[in-house]
């Protein structure tokens, strides 16, 4: 699963998103899912005004978030943010990881080395 940080605004609770996360997770295993993968959320600049939301907020959030997943999925998170740096490799929208900026090709090995740890 890649996550996103579109619906997180500055009054989620990153206990709550996490558990609903890990509903989806469990919920994919119990329908027959061999194995599920999911990426961290990963730092953005641009946020709707609706939200409110300040990058402070928002890499508070996504950081506690992230390590609740990594200690609960071990092997099974990928940690796409540690290679992926902002605002470097995000394409001028400062929201996704940009294709001639490299960030797709960071994306694209942190999910194969992921998958190359479990051969």
């Amino acid at each position: 699963m890649n996550l996103g940080g579109n619906d997180i605004d500055g009054s989620c609770n990153p206990n709550a998103i996490f558990l609903d996360l890990m509903e989806i997770v469990d919920g994919l295993y119990r329908s027959g899912v061999e194995r599920v993968f999911v990426a961290s959320i990963i730092a953005r600049g641009k946020f709707p005004s609706w939200t409110g939301m300040t990058n402070a907020t928002f890499n508070k959030i996504r950081k506690s978030v992230n390590t609740k997943l990594k200690r609960r999925l071990k092997k099974d998170f990928v940690d796409i943010g540690s290679r992926l740096k902002y605002p470097r490799h995000y394409d001028k929208d400062l929201v996704h990881p940009g294709k001639k900026e490299g960030g797709l090709n960071v994306l694209k090995y942190e999910v194969l080395k992921t998958f190359r740890k479990t051969m």
